[in-house]
Formats: structure tokens, sequence, C-alpha cells
């Protein structure tokens, strides 16, 4: 039989005992407050056996309330309950009410399971620390954004004779307009005046004459006060050219603007125009040698990107397209521009796409997954995107998520597809950083891997002194590099799906300029003092959180729908009153009673 019924019955059976010897006693007195004492007494003890559960949403836990650099004093006092900090700093500066530092979030976490709900004040945790948030709900109460720059970027390895670019965002909140200059070599380079009140986009440009690593000021003035004076470290190498060919079914303004591009970068650069069945015409610009339209293993061999349109492939000769996808495979890059007029048309290179409705929405948007570039609206009425597979990559999309350009290994080499057709908008509309940005990184993913390596990519990119950096290098085959980062051997780690990408982590360094080894060729990176550029810090740590933990806590909501939590009735409450009960049971004979005789 069931314990609970077992308890049952003896209760009611103890009750009906002590009622019994209440009705048959000789004195009657507080007869009614005696029965009401015994029920108490019999219907405590009952449940201090089976205690009273109830559930609850599990939106009722615990919470802790965590606060992090940017939280303002005012928002401290306000907050009930205990607060904690990681930041050691953070810590010694809130005298006015406790704050406990937590050495080790992940620690602190899974010794409290209890705290299910956390609530985040401040600029918000760094990208390891929102790692150990997973399975539980995280409030963000982001602090307001400081005035400064909040968006800024720049080519940090430009050839000779190319343009440097310098363009972000400022942030002023006050009531003065705050004059910005680019200064370098001890000169103003340009400048602009940021109004009053509001986020203002700013866009500079220089051709520096001089060779080698440089670092320019970006200087925010009011007045006659220097508010902001922050680095733009750069390097100009003369570097040889990359090889390209293009190949066009027909001439439109795309393959024009993207040919003036190619030329004042100092690309090699072919160009074959499709003008009939057989015929065609071809430019040849900033090369020397044998110029030749000819479509055979020795130019593809030249080449290092091969840019043509779906029609175009479609058009070569079966000799034609077997040489170039003998080339691809042996490491030539390849960007296809898709067909825009046709979804379904046959093509060579197979690669699921599909239009959708015309919007009326005309501007497009535009992100590189983890690149924190922000791109100017393109003037286009996309229509068409990708649909990617799981030996795809996504280089570009739209910030809806809607992938534009897609790269996918193909042997030694990589095929891009991209549904973009009309990125000379970007050029018409005055927006050349933008134009740039986008051709310089499709050409770069889709290049030919060169044996020395001359670029990498670093995160985060302004690293600073004694902070972790992660390094991103590519080169032409599998073989593990030798890595030193200021003279200091480290090791890399291959990237499992692409074997060619290995990267490394490294703590050692200086603030400025560090060197950086792979297999021998020599290269640089900078490291920044903890005082400059904290107002951009601070603006993509906010935005960082607010991103992760949206996606974080509508992954939780999910799980948690429906879900409840079971608690418990104290059972001291019912001690308290089988004890208050069973004392009037005892004490009422002896003294009540005596004093009614």
């Amino acid at each position: 039989m069931d314990f609970k019924v077992i308890a049952t019955v003896l209760c009611i059976s103890l009750l009906l005992v002590l009622a019994y010897g209440e009705v048959k006693r000789a004195n009657k007195a507080h007869l009614a407050w005696r029965l009401f004492a015994s029920v108490i007494a019999v219907v405590c003890l009952l449940l201090m056996v089976i205690p009273i559960k109830y559930q609850v949403d599990s939106s009722s836990s615990n919470k802790v309330n965590l606060i992090t650099e940017g939280v303002h004093p005012d928002t401290i006092q306000k907050i009930n309950g205990a607060l904690y900090t990681t930041d050691r700093q953070l810590a010694k500066q809130n005298t006015s009410k406790k704050v406990t530092y937590i050495p080790d979030l992940s620690y602190f976490l899974n010794i409290n399971p209890a705290y299910s709900i956390i609530n985040v004040y401040g600029y918000g945790l760094p990208d390891e620390e929102l790692l150990t948030l997973k399975e539980r709900k995280v409030n963000f109460y982001p602090a307001l954004q400081p005035d400064g720059f909040a968006v800024a970027h720049w080519n940090q390895i430009i050839k000779a004779s190319s343009k440097l670019f310098v363009q972000g965002v400022y942030n002023n909140s006050s009531s003065k307009s705050v004059k910005l200059v680019l200064k370098g070599f001890g000169a103003d380079v340009d400048s602009t005046t940021v109004r009053v009140t509001g986020k203002f986009r700013f866009s500079f440009g220089d051709r520096p004459s001089q060779l080698g690593k440089a670092v320019y000021q970006l200087i925010a003035i009011e007045g006659k006060d220097t508010l902001y004076s922050e680095p733009i470290p750069f390097e100009t190498k003369v570097t040889k050219p990359l090889n390209v060919i293009v190949l066009a079914s027909y001439p439109d303004f795309e393959y024009k603007f993207l040919k003036n591009w190619l030329f004042e970068e100092g690309f090699s650069l072919m160009i074959r125009t499709r003008i009939s069945k057989d015929k065609y015409s071809a430019d040849f610009l900033n090369m020397d040698g044998a110029k030749s339209g000819s479509l055979n293993a020795q130019a593809f061999k030249k080449a290092d990107v091969v840019i043509a349109d779906e029609e175009e492939l479609n058009s070569l000769s079966a000799d034609e397209f077997a040489t170039l996808s003998k080339s691809v495979k042996a490491g030539l890059g390849l960007i296809i521009r898709k067909n825009m007029t046709d979804a379904n048309s046959s093509s060579r290179i197979k690669q699921n796409s599909y239009e959708i409705a015309d919007t009326t929405n005309s501007q497009l948007k535009l992100v590189f997954p983890g690149d924190s570039f922000k791109f100017s609206s393109l003037p286009l009425n996309q229509r068409k995107f990708l649909k990617t597979g799981l030996q795809d990559q996504v280089i570009t999309k739209e910030t809806s998520g809607k992938v534009l350009v897609t790269k996918r290994l193909d042997g030694m080499g990589v095929v891009l597809s991209s549904t973009l057709t009309a990125t000379y908008n970007w050029m018409l509309s005055d927006q050349a950083p933008s134009y740039h940005k986008y051709w310089s990184e499709i050409i770069s993913a889709a290049s030919r891997k060169s044996v020395s390596i001359n670029s990498f990519q670093l995160y985060p990119r302004f690293v600073g002194v004694s902070e972790k950096a992660r390094i991103v290098i590519q080169q032409r085959d599998d073989k593990v590099p030798a890595v030193l980062v200021e003279g200091v051997k480290v090791s890399p780690r291959q990237n499992m799906m692409f074997p060619f990408e290995w990267d490394v982590f490294s703590w050692e360094g200086k603030a400025g300029w560090n060197s950086l080894s792979v297999n021998k060729v020599q290269s640089s990176f900078y490291r920044y003092n903890s005082e400059e550029w904290k107002p951009l810090k601070a603006y993509e740590l906010i935005e960082l959180n607010k991103v992760y933990l949206a996606g974080l806590n509508k992954d939780i909501d999910r799980k948690s729908e429906g879900k409840k939590e079971e608690k418990q009735v104290s059972i001291w409450i019912f001690f308290i009153g089988f004890l208050f009960s069973a004392g009037y049971l005892w004490v009422e004979p002896r003294i009540l009673a005596k004093n009614i005789d």
C-alpha cells in the first residue's frame, strides 16, 4: 500500500481517537477549542509527513546580477540583490555597494546551478564568457553608448600607389559640433565636421607615398580640446600583382567599372568579351610580354583568378571548359556571376539557386560573416539568392540572412558563386570604400594560394597588450607551417574543413607593431594600448552581446516553453502549527480548566 495512504489512514484514526476522548471527557470546558486544536495538530503532523508541493514557471528561478564595464553608478544603486562582477577593477571601484568579484564565471555557475537567470548590466561580457551562459536565460541591460568612434575600418595592407580608405561612424551626444581629422606624417590628410547629437558616417582617403609600416592618427576635436586620438596602423607593400582573367558574354556597366578598378589597383588583367558565337575582343592591362586571348593551360597557369558570368561559361568550347576545370582543381580560383534572367537555366557549374518575388526595397545591405565592416546600402532591387549545401561556405549575405556569395572547394582551388550583378552602383553613389572592400574580399577569397604568406587575419581586430590574439593563416598546401610571434614559436591548429587554413593563439607582444614569421616570411600586426579605441570596443561588445544573447534566449524560451519547476512548502510552518496545537492541548487541562473550576 502507498505510504501516503497509510499515513493518511493513521492520522485520521488518531484524529478520531482524540475527538472521542475530548467528547467523553467530564470537563466540557473549551471543548470546541480543544477539538479545533486536535484537528490542527493532526493535519500539521500529516503535512510534515506528506509535504505540500506545487509547480511554478521556471522563470521564477533564482537570479544573479552581473555588472560589467560601463554600468552607471546610479544603476548599481537601483539593483536589488547581490552584485557580482568578473572585472577585478570594477569590484574595487564600487565601495558604496558591495560587489563580489568572480575570478571564473564558468566555475561560479557550475557550483551555483540554481542561478538559471542572469541579469547583465553595462557593456556586456566578452565572447569567452558568453559561451559559459548556455542553458541559462540572460537579461541584458546595455549601458549608454559612449561618445566617440563607434565604427572604424581601413585597409591595413595596401599595395604601393593604392589608396588608403578610412571610414566609420562617430557618435556625438553633445550640443557642440566635432571636427574629425585624419593626420599622417605630421600633416592633416583629410577632415570633416560632425554635427551635434547623433551618429554620423565619415569617409577619408589618402594615397601614401611611403613604403613600409606607418601609423596615421584619427583625431576628434571639439573647439580647442582633443577628445580622441586613435591610431590607424597600416603597411604599404610592393607586391606582385594578381593576374586576373575576366570572361564576359557581353559588355555591361559591371564589367566596365570592374575593369577600371582592377587597372587602378594594379592587377594584371585580361578581359575577353564575346561579340558573336566565334568572335570576341580582348583587352590587356598592366601586362608585359606576349598577349593572347586564347584560353589554354598556359594562360590559366599564369592566372590567379578567373571572373566569368554563367552564360560565358556555357559558351566556352568543350576543350576550353575542360582546361579551366582542370586548372581550378590545380589551384586556380573561379568567380561565377550567376545568371539573373533565368533561375532554372542550365549551367556547367552546378549550384542551386532561386528567385524571390519582387520587393519594394531598392536598397540592399550586405555583410561579411565575421567581419564588422559597415557596407553602405547598395541601390539594387535584388531578387535572386543562393541556397547553400554542406560543402558551401557563406562569403557574403544580406542582413536578413539571404545568401549572395558562396565558396566551395574544388580540388586545390575554390569556386565562388555570386548573384550580385550591379555592384557598380556603389561607385555611382560615391561609395568607393564599399566597392573596394567587396571586390578585395571576393578576389582574395578566390585567388590562387601562394607558397609565401603575405596576408593573414587577426582576431579580434583591436587586440590589446597581453590579450589573446587569434591569427588565421592560409597557405597553398596542408603542410604544418612554422610560426613565430615576436620570436616565440607557437603551435598551429589545422582547419578540418579547409586543410590549407591554420590558426595560432598568442599572448606575447607589446604596444605597437609586433613581428609575425610564417615559414620564414616576415609580417607584422599591431597591438593597441588599453585606452585606445575604447568607445569602439564598447560599441562592438554591446552589439556582440545583443546578437548572441537574443539567439540564446530564443533557444532557452523554446526549450522551457510549458516547463514547470516543482517547489515544496516549508515543513517548519506545519511544525510550528503542530507545536502550538499540541501545546494548547497539554496546557489547557492543567491551567485553563483549573482556573474555571
